[in-house]
């Protein structure tokens, strides 16, 4: 008997419908469809580092979801994703290797595996626009008349910018403070309150940070986000540092090369790489085989920094 002869008034009987599921006239069920990865990022919604992967999440088919686990430079969001089997850390040198190996880290001896470096983005050293302090040399002065007077925020502990404080220091023979705090915008309010006197964040586009203005920027040459802006050399100091943005899997994670895949096609795709470039973030494309031998090479580095720079952690 076919199933639209036993409808009544345009519904399906509990008979027919029984009689259906045991003759085979309606279809099986699909299985249900994978969950959709999930794109961690350690840093508030409204973070730079946020927008970036939001960009490249936009781009990415299947499209996948992106939660902000924000504080300590990132370890929670890279505790979280080391044991999610359908989850991609957003990571960033070079605090990823340093909380990997800080005791106190929540990612301590993390095992998330690194796949791809896709962006760099120098530090730059901000001020508020009401500041007195107009370029680097008069903080350097301000700094060198009271050691521990000047108070810089930045963006968590073992960050990009963190380091570039501690050279700083050391490069200008002075002696600042770095507060650290869950992202660039808070930071930026930190100074707008004058709660601080500058800000370590990233060269970022005039107008990134609203209230805010550049004094320099730790690069070897000026960046095409703040052409206008003095690199630190400029002024004889040698602070050239930069965050290095990556994406890292869980060992546990299922569809490796079709997530690769996904993430190659999005930073290739022209609107997304024009959209980023406008942020400020230069390409950087490391993968295969390169990367692990990059990764170790930017360890060795940082164990030196560690050697030469023993306060780093406390």
């Amino acid at each position: 008997m076919e199933a639209r002869a036993l409808r009544r008034g345009g519904r399906l009987t509990g008979l027919a419908l029984i009689l259906c599921l045991t003759l085979g006239c309606l279809a099986p069920a699909r299985p249900a469809a994978g969950a959709a990865p999930v794109l961690l990022v350690g840093a508030p919604q409204n973070d730079q580092l946020s927008r970036f992967t939001e960009q490249v999440a936009a781009a990415m088919t299947p499209m996948p979801n992106v939660r902000y686990v924000p504080g300590l430079g990132g370890a929670y969001a890279l505790r979280d994703a080391a044991s999610n089997p359908t989850a991609v850390a957003v990571f960033v040198l070079p605090a990823f290797i340093l909380l990997r190996d800080e005791p106190n880290s929540p990612y301590y001896k993390g095992n998330l595996e690194p796949f791809a470096l896709a962006a760099r983005m120098p530090v730059a050293l901000w001020v508020p626009e009401s500041s007195p302090i107009k370029a680097l040399p008069e903080l350097i002065t301000l700094a060198r008349h009271g050691a521990g007077t000047v108070l810089c925020a930045g963006p968590g502990r073992f960050t990009a910018p963190h380091l570039a404080s501690v050279v700083f220091n050391r490069e200008a023979g002075i002696q600042t403070l770095f507060l650290p705090l869950i992202g660039t915008d808070e930071a930026r309010k930190a100074a707008l309150e004058g709660r601080v006197q500058a800000v370590w964040a990233y060269a970022l586009p005039p107008g990134s940070l609203p209230g805010l203005r550049p004094l320099a920027v730790a690069a070897e040459a000026r960046s095409p986000a703040l052409p206008d802006t003095p690199t630190f050399a400029e002024y004889g100091q040698a602070v050239t540092i930069a965050a290095e943005l990556g994406f890292a899997l869980s060992p546990q994670f299922k569809d490796k090369p079709g997530i690769t895949a996904a993430l190659r096609a999005a930073l290739a795709d022209s609107y997304t790489a024009d959209a980023l470039a406008r942020q400020g973030f230069a390409p950087l494309s490391t993968e295969g085989e390169a990367l692990p031998l990059y990764l170790d090479e930017q360890a060795r580095r940082l164990e030196a920094f560690k050697i030469d720079f023993p306060h780093l952690q406390d």
